[in-house]
């Protein structure tokens, strides 16, 4: 959701795109650990390296 709203923005420069990028794989990353500390309370988390994409 939060790629294809980013590719529907208007008026973006090739670098304001890379730099977004970048903010969006670790925002995507940041949600994804809450996600997952919100469906498994005991403890489970992403290992340091393991991405899935």
């Amino acid at each position: 959701e939060a790629g294809r709203l980013f590719h529907e923005l208007p008026d973006l420069t090739q670098t304001d795109r890379e730099t977004c990028a970048g903010h969006v794989s670790a925002l995507v990353r940041v949600l994804a650990s809450r996600v997952a500390e919100r469906d498994h309370p005991e403890g489970w988390f992403f290992s340091e390296g393991h991405t899935d994409r």
